[in-house]
């Protein structure tokens, strides 16, 4: 019943308050928005997942409430062709909103000259060398690894949330990574890590033969790298890029230092170049509501 009683609930708060609801998936979708949005007119609300988001949306059209809006991530639904068509709801350009961020060529390269200590990172990249294309070509790996679970079953594990704590624990992806030069080892040890984080979840996956194969197989279809990979995963492997590549001695430069950073660089002009601002601009001025600041 908590899920059938939360979207109702919202919903009724939504209609006593006369406000336009705005429904995100996580408290970082709220950090983003909350620099755009005119708060006067627009609450944000986090709703803690796809599934919540997708089920609040629902509840309002059930209702026929509709001073509402949601903005959930693409995922892999441009991969899929599975773009959602509800009413008032959006999708991010990219995969999610992190990614629409690293889009951004300006944004990135305010966030490097932001974390930039002794121009190591400048000098590694006077070398011929692109770090986010670098670092993009281990996420999307991680992308074909999601993908192939998806497709095939397999249930394999990309992340869990420590809810006492509050935090998010991954595979460690790191040790894909020679620990000196920063070389990526190749696919087997991603699906290697993949492998024992989803044992350490207390799940028996496939071999670790057959999630290779399987991911081999997505690989060959070449899908968008901006659709594929994980703006969380790449901001967690940064760091490490960072450190082992381009030799920053910065021991706080972590994937949360490099997300603040990220926000921090991200624009309103940036933000105007998306195709999901142009879909939320027209459905402002079709409805007549304020939505940004």
């Amino acid at each position: 019943m908590a899920d059938v009683r939360e979207p109702v609930a919202w919903v009724n708060s939504a209609r006593m308050t006369g406000l336009l609801y705005m429904y995100v998936e996580g408290t970082s979708d709220e950090r983003f928005w909350n620099k755009f949005i005119d708060t006067n007119n627009v609450k944000v609300q986090v709703c803690h997942g796809c599934k919540n988001l997708n089920n609040i949306v629902e509840e309002h059209i059930n209702q026929g409430v509709m001073n509402f809006i949601a903005v959930t991530d693409s995922d892999f639904n441009v991969i899929f062709g599975t773009i959602p068509n509800k009413t008032n709801l959006f999708i991010t350009d990219d995969h999610d909103v992190e990614m629409m961020m690293y889009h951004s060529n300006r944004s990135f390269k305010e966030l490097v000259n932001a974390i930039d200590r002794g121009n190591k990172i400048e000098d590694y990249l006077a070398n011929g060398h692109d770090l986010l294309n670098e670092t993009m070509q281990i996420t999307d790996d991680i992308g074909y690894c999601k993908l192939a679970s998806i497709k095939n079953g397999m249930d394999l594990e990309f992340s869990k949330e420590d809810e006492k704590k509050h935090e998010i624990a991954r595979p460690n992806y790191e040790d894909a990574l020679d620990g000196k030069t920063g070389q990526y080892l190749g696919l087997d040890r991603i699906v290697g890590k993949v492998y024992g984080f989803t044992c350490s979840c207390g799940k028996k996956p496939p071999k670790v033969k057959d999630i290779l194969e399987k991911t081999n197989i997505e690989k060959a279809n070449q899908y968008d790298t901006w659709q594929l990979s994980n703006g969380h995963d790449v901001s967690y492997l940064l760091s490490f890029l960072i450190r082992r590549r381009c030799k920053h001695r910065n021991l706080h430069l972590d994937h949360e230092f490099i997300d603040s950073v990220l926000y921090a660089a991200y624009k309103y002009d940036d933000f105007k170049q998306t195709k999901l601002y142009a879909a939320m601009k027209r459905w402002s001025a079709q409805n007549n509501v304020k939505i940004f600041a």
